[in-house]
C-alpha cells in the first residue's frame, strides 16, 4: 500500500473549543471506540478504522466534521480533502469525494456493527500504477496482514497527485535544462555549444509531450480495466459486491472525472512553467509566409556562431523560431503583422533504437559533406566528411522521427574512427518512401495491429497520404476481421484527391494549362467526396471557359473587322490574324476593356474595334479608340522589336527616322509596348537540346550559361525567374538539377519545384575553372550580369521577378552581387555562403532587398564575425530571414526548397519601385549604378581592388544618396566621382516629363526638358535588356 504521512489534528479557523486538540497526532491505522468525538478540523489520515453508531446508517460522532485528507504526494504540496460541516448530510461528501464510501450508507442491515471493521471509506484505492511511475506495495484489503509505513518515505503517487508527480517531472527537466544551458552558456569555449540558452523551450517540449501523453495513454488503459479496478476498490465480499453492482457506472465516471481534473490541473501548471510547452506558435509575416515554431528573444545572432555576446547591449528584438527542425531569426516587430497564435502540435514521434555512444567529443563544426549512403533497415547510414586530419567517416542513426523532421545522432563508430556526440536534423519530407518503409518493417512487429496503425497515422501527419494509403492496405490485408479500417480508406483516398486537386491549382496559375487538365481530366472522381467532385467539374469548367472565351472574343471580332471599310480593315489584317493565333488564357487580360465593351451600342464600330488592336499591342486600360492610331501601333511595334534586336547600327538610325513618321510613335504608346513584346533575340543555332524541352546551352562572345524554361512555355507570358550561381568548381548544370528537377526519362520532363511552379532558371558559368572561392571581382559581377541580360532577350523573363541565388561560394557571391546592384532583383537567397570583404560595407544597400540566408549552426566554413552582418540585418529597415538547420553543416539544403518558392511567389517580393530616396554604398569599380543614377569612374581611395584587399592601406566605403522631390526637383548629395549620369522616367505623382526638371548637384541648379525623342529610350531597353523601366531621358553632369 501506499506510504502516508502523519497528519496533526488542526482546529477550524475561529474555533476556540478544541484547543486541547492542536499538535494531537493520529498514526494510521488508529482504532477509535464507539462515540469518540472529534473537534472541529480533525485529520484524520487514510486508512484510520472508525466504527459504526448504534443506528447502523450514521456515521460515528464527529465524522462529519471531519476534515478527510489525501496523501501526501512526493512532498510537493498537500491536497486536502472536502472540509464538512456538521449541517451538511452524507450524500454531500459522497458527491464531493466519488472515491470515497461513506461507512452505513447504502449498506445492508444484516450487517453485524457490534465489531469495529476496517472500512473502505478512508482507503483510496487506486489502478496499478503506470510503467513509467515507481512501483508500490500492493494492498489487499481487510485480509492485508503486512505491516505499514507511516514514515516519510513514500515514493508512489496516488490518483489525486498524479496532477502534482506530473508537475515535479515537468519542474525536474526544466531545473536540469537550465543548469545545463546555463553550464554551456558561461563556458569559455562557446563555439562547442550553439545556441545554448534559446534552445530550452525546443528541448524542453520533447519532454513535457512525452510525459502527459504517456498519462493520458495510462490513464485511458488503466480505466478501461474496470472489472479490475472494482476489484481493487471493493474487496470480494457480499456487500461489497453488492455495492459494486449498485454503483458501478457512477463511481467509475465520478473517479474517472477527479483523474481528469487532475490531469487538467497539471496541464495548467505545465502551461505557466514552459509557456509554450504544449502548443507551438503560429508566426504570419508581413509578406505573406507562415512561421511555426516556439519563439526566444535572443540579442544577437552571435550566440548562433558560438561568439560571447553577454556583455553587449542589444535592445533590437531579434525573435527565435524553433520548430525542431530549424532555427528562424527575423526582427519580430518589424516582420510580423499580429501577435503568434498559440496551436496545438500533436505530431507523432516514432522513436528507434540506436546504439548511442557513452561519451565523445562534441561536434562544434562540420566541414563539407563528401558521400551520403542510403538509410538500412536499421535507419542507420554511413556519412564520409572532411575533416582537419582527412575524410571522417560516421555511422548516423534516426533515433526520433516525426512528420517535420527526423534526429540523427552519431553511434559507435568503427575501430580508428572518433567517437561524436553529434544531434542532426532533417527534414522527414526528404526521406524516400523506400526508406522509411523499410526502417518501419523492421521496427514494427507485423502481428501488432496498433503499430501497424502508428505507421499509417505517421504517413497521414506527415502528408504522405499515397503512402498512408499503401501501408493501411497491407493492415487491412493482414487483419481482415478490422472492418472499420476500409473506411479509413475512403478518408485517405479523399486527401489524396485534395493533394491532386491542389497540384492542378499550381500547375493552371504557373500557366501549364494542359498539365492542369490532364491531372483533372483523370480525378478518381469515383472514389471521392460529393464537394470534391464539385471542385474538380467547377476547374475543369473553368479552364475550359477560359478557352471558349478566347474562342468568342476572335469570332466577335472578326464579325465586327467585316462591317468597317475595306481600307480600314486591310490596315489591321494582319494583327487580327495574330489576335486569333496567339490569344490564349495569358494573353487574355489585354482584351478587357473590349470584352467589357465589345456589345455597347454607344460606342461606334471602328472604336471598338480599336480597343481590341490597342489592348493587344498596349495592354489593358490602353484605352485608344482611334483606330488609325490603333493600326499605326502595329507598324510602331514591329520597327521597335527591330531595333531591339539589331546589330547594325545604321539601321537603328534609320529605323528611328521611320518612328518618327508614325502617328503611334508616342514615347507613353512605346513604353506600355515594351514589356509586352516577344523575346527580341533568337536561341543561337545548336544550342537546344534534343531529348529535354525547353533547356538551352548558351555560348556566346560574352555570356555562356543554361537556361531550363517550365513547362509549356509560352513567350507572351512573364515568367519568374532564379538566377543560380553554382559552388565553387561546380558545374551550372547542377543549379539546373537542383532548382528544375532531374530529368526524367520516363515523363520526359523536369519535375522539380520550379518547374512545377513556372521558374525560368538561368545557371551563368561565373568562376574560372580552376577557382574554388569568389573573388569579389568585376569580373565575375559582369559575367552573371551578362547570362542575365542575354537570357531576357532569348526568353520571356519578368524583370520584376528576378531572384539571384547560389550555394557556397556561388551563394557568397549571389550575396556580393545583390547587394552591389540592389536595383536588379526581387530577392536574393544565400544557402551556405560565407561573407567577407564588401558585403561588411554594404549594409546599406540591404535595406533594399529581400534576403532569405540558409546555413547549417555546424557550418566551419562560416566566419564568427558574419553574425555581426546578420545583426544588422535584424532591424526594421531589412526585409531579412535566417536560417540555421540544426545540427549541420555546408551543405546545399533540398529540404528548404519548398519554403523557398513560398518565399519567392510572396506577393511583397518583386522588385521595388525606384526609390525617391536612397543612399548606399560603394567601393569597387562596377559598383557604380543604383537606379536612376550612375557613376563616373570613382574617386581614389574609394575604388578597392578586391585581389589586394589585405594590402589597402585603409578600407572604406564611399557613400552615394539621391533624391526626387515633387516639383521635378532631382539632388544628387553625395557621389564618390566627378561625372554622374541621371536616368528619367515618369513616375506617378513626381517625375512629369512634360514638364521642366530641375537636378541640383553640387552648388548650382541645372534646367532640362524632355524632347520626346525615342533614341535613349529604346537604346536603354537594348542595352539593359530591362523593358519595364526603360529610361526616357539622360542627363550627364557636369
Amino acid at each position: 500500500m501506499n506510504v502516508i504521512r502523519r497528519y496533526r489534528i488542526q482546529p477550524e479557523r475561529g474555533d476556540s473549543s478544541v484547543q486541547v486538540a492542536i499538535a494531537t497526532e493520529l498514526p494510521l491505522g488508529t482504532e477509535l471506540p464507539v462515540g469518540t468525538e472529534l473537534p472541529l478540523g480533525t485529520e484524520l489520515p487514510v486508512g484510520t478504522e472508525l466504527p459504526l453508531g448504534p443506528e447502523g446508517r450514521q456515521p460515528p460522532a464527529g465524522c462529519a466534521s471531519t476534515r478527510m485528507a489525501a496523501p501526501y504526494i512526493h512532498s510537493l504540496a498537500r491536497f486536502r480533502g472536502y472540509a464538512a460541516k456538521p449541517s451538511q448530510r452524507m450524500g454531500e461528501i459522497q458527491r464531493r469525494h466519488p472515491g470515497i464510501c461513506i461507512p452505513g450508507r447504502g449498506l445492508p442491515s444484516r450487517r453485524d456493527y457490534s465489531q469495529p471493521f476496517r472500512s473502505p471509506c478512508f482507503r483510496w484505492r487506486t489502478p496499478p500504477a503506470p510503467s513509467f511511475l515507481p512501483s508500490r506495495t500492493e494492498d489487499t484489503g481487510p485480509e492485508d496482514t503486512g505491516p505499514e509505513d507511516t514514515g516519510p518515505e513514500d515514493t508512489g503517487p496516488e490518483d489525486t497527485g498524479l496532477s502534482s508527480y506530473l508537475i515535479l517531472r515537468i519542474v525536474g527537466t526544466i531545473n536540469g535544462l537550465t543548469k545545463l544551458a546555463k553550464s554551456f552558456g558561461n563556458s569559455t569555449n562557446q563555439k562547442s555549444w550553439r545556441l545554448s540558452l534559446p534552445s530550452v523551450p525546443s528541448l524542453l517540449v520533447p519532454t513535457v509531450l512525452r510525459n502527459c501523453s504517456e498519462i493520458t495513454s495510462q490513464f485511458s488503459r488503466s480505466w478501461a480495466r474496470q472489472g479490475s479496478v472494482h476489484q481493487q476498490l471493493y474487496p470480494t465480499e457480499p456487500w461489497r459486491a453488492q455495492l459494486r453492482e449498485s454503483s458501478q457506472n457512477t463511481v467509475l465516471s465520478r473517479t474517472f472525472s477527479l483523474a481528469q481534473r487532475a490531469f487538467l490541473l497539471a496541464i495548467f501548471a505545465i502551461c505557466l512553467i514552459t509557456q509554450t510547452a504544449f502548443a507551438e506558435q503560429v508566426f504570419q509575416l508581413r509578406n505573406g509566409m507562415v512561421l511555426r515554431g516556439s519563439k526566444a528573444e535572443i540579442a544577437s545572432l552571435k550566440e548562433g556562431f558560438g561568439a560571447a555576446a553577454a556583455n553587449q547591449v542589444n535592445v533590437r528584438p531579434i525573435w527565435l523560431i524553433d520548430d525542431g527542425l530549424r532555427r528562424q531569426y527575423i526582427h519580430g516587430k518589424s516582420m510580423v503583422i499580429a501577435p503568434p497564435v498559440q496551436q496545438p502540435n500533436l505530431a507523432q514521434s516514432i522513436e528507434i533504437w540506436q546504439p548511442k555512444p557513452l561519451g565523445g567529443k562534441l561536434v562544434a563544426g562540420l566541414g563539407n559533406i563528401l558521400a551520403i549512403s542510403p538509410f538500412n533497415e536499421f535507419g542507420r547510414r554511413e556519412l564520409r566528411m572532411s575533416g582537419p586530419k582527412g575524410p571522417v567517416h560516421v555511422i548516423q542513426g534516426i533515433r526520433e522521427i516525426n512528420p517535420r523532421y527526423a534526429r540523427l545522432i552519431a553511434l559507435k563508430p568503427a575501430q580508428g574512427q572518433p567517437t561524436l556526440l553529434w544531434d542532426m536534423r532533417v527534414a522527414t519530407s526528404s526521406l524516400p518512401s523506400s526508406s522509411l518503409n523499410q526502417v518501419f518493417a523492421n521496427r514494427i512487429d507485423r502481428t501488432d495491429l496498433n503499430g501497424r496503425l502508428e505507421v499509417v497515422r505517421f504517413y497521414i501527419a506527415a502528408g504522405r497520404f499515397s503512402d498512408a494509403k499503401d501501408a493501411l492496405k497491407e493492415t487491412i490485408r493482414d487483419f481482415p476481421e478490422e472492418e472499420s479500417l476500409e473506411k479509413q480508406l475512403i478518408g485517405l483516398t479523399q486527401r489524396q484527391a485534395s493533394q491532386l486537386l491542389d497540384e492542378a491549382e499550381l500547375r493552371a496559375e504557373a500557366g501549364q494549362y494542359q498539365l492542369a487538365k490532364g491531372i483533372l481530366k483523370n480525378f478518381p472522381t469515383d472514389d471521392v467526396g460529393r464537394i470534391t467532385r464539385l471542385k474538380v467539374q467547377d476547374a475543369i469548367a473553368d479552364l475550359n471557359q477560359k478557352e471558349q472565351d478566347c474562342k468568342d472574343l476572335v469570332v466577335q471580332l472578326r464579325k465586327q473587322v467585316k462591317q468597317l471599310p475595306d481600307g480600314q480593315a486591310a490596315k489591321i489584317a494582319s494583327i487580327v490574324d495574330e489576335i486569333e493565333k496567339e490569344l490564349s488564357a495569358d494573353t487574355l487580360v489585354r482584351l478587357s476593356d473590349y470584352t467589357r465593351l465589345k456589345d455597347a451600342e454607344t460606342i461606334a464600330i471602328e472604336d471598338r474595334v480599336a480597343l481590341a488592336i490597342s489592348g493587344w499591342l498596349l495592354g489593358s486600360g490602353s484605352g485608344v479608340q482611334n483606330l488609325a492610331i490603333a493600326a499605326s501601333l502595329g507598324q510602331v511595334r514591329d520597327l521597335v522589336a527591330e531595333y531591339l534586336s539589331c546589330v547594325d547600327a545604321a539601321r537603328r538610325e534609320s529605323i528611328l527616322v521611320a518612328l518618327k513618321n508614325l502617328e503611334g510613335a508616342l514615347p507613353e504608346y512605346v513604353d506600355r509596348m515594351l514589356p509586352l513584346l516577344k523575346p527580341t533575340l533568337p536561341w543561337p543555332d545548336e544550342s537546344k537540346s534534343e531529348e529535354i524541352e525547353g533547356y538551352f546551352r548558351v555560348e556566346t562572345e560574352r555570356a555562356r550559361y543554361l537556361v531550363q524554361l517550365p513547362p509549356e512555355y509560352n513567350p507572351l507570358r512573364s515568367y519568374p525567374c532564379v538566377v543560380a550561381l553554382h559552388a565553387a568548381g561546380g558545374d551550372p548544370k547542377d543549379q539546373i538539377d537542383w532548382w528544375s528537377g532531374i530529368y526524367n526519362s520516363e515523363s520526359k520532363a523536369r519535375l522539380g519545384h520550379a518547374a512545377r511552379n513556372g521558374f525560368v532558371v538561368v545557371a551563368p558559368l561565373w568562376s574560372r575553372d580552376t577557382q574554388r572561392t569568389y573573388e569579389y571581382t568585376p569580373a565575375e559581377h559582369e559575367r552573371v550580369l551578362v547570362a542575365m541580360r542575354d537570357a531576357m532577350r532569348r526568353c520571356s523573363i519578368d524583370s520584376d521577378r528576378i531572384f539571384i541565388a547560389g550555394h557556397g561560394e556561388g551563394a557568397t557571391a549571389a550575396w556580393d552581387i545583390a547587394l552591389a546592384h540592389p536595383d536588379l532583383w526581387a530577392g536574393m537567397i544565400s544557402i551556405s555562403a560565407n561573407p567577407d570583404k564588401t558585403i561588411h560595407h554594404y549594409e546599406p544597400n540591404a535595406r533594399f532587398v529581400p534576403m532569405y540566408l540558409l546555413m547549417g549552426e555546424l557550418d566551419g566554413n562560416v566566419d564568427a564575425g558574419a553574425s555581426a552582418i546578420l545583426d544588422d540585418y535584424m532591424s526594421f529597415h531589412h526585409d531579412a530571414l535566417v536560417i540555421m538547420y540544426r545540427g549541420r553543416g555546408r551543405e546545399f539544403f533540398y529540404d528548404e526548397i519548398p519554403r523557398l518558392f513560398e518565399w519567392m511567389k510572396t506577393k511583397q517580393h518583386q522588385r521595388r519601385p525606384m526609390p525617391q530616396e536612397f543612399e548606399v554604398n560603394t567601393m569597387r569599380r562596377g559598383d557604380q549604378f543604383f537606379w536612376w543614377l550612375e557613376l563616373g569612374e570613382l574617386k581614389p581611395g574609394v575604388d578597392i581592388n578586391p585581389i589586394l584587399w589585405d594590402q589597402a592601406s585603409r578600407i572604406r566605403s564611399g557613400t552615394v544618396a539621391g533624391s526626387i522631390g515633387t516639383g521635378n526637383q532631382v539632388r544628387v548629395s553625395k557621389a564618390p566621382s566627378d561625372r554622374i549620369r541621371l536616368g528619367l522616367r515618369p513616375m506617378k505623382g513626381i517625375i512629369d516629363m512634360s514638364q521642366q526638371i530641375v537636378v541640383r548637384y553640387g552648388t548650382r541648379p541645372s534646367y532640362h526638358d524632355f524632347d520626346g525623342d525615342l533614341k535613349t529610350m529604346l537604346e536603354d531597353a537594348r542595352r539593359r535588356a530591362d523593358r519595364k523601366r526603360a529610361f526616357w531621358m539622360q542627363i550627364d553632369l557636369p
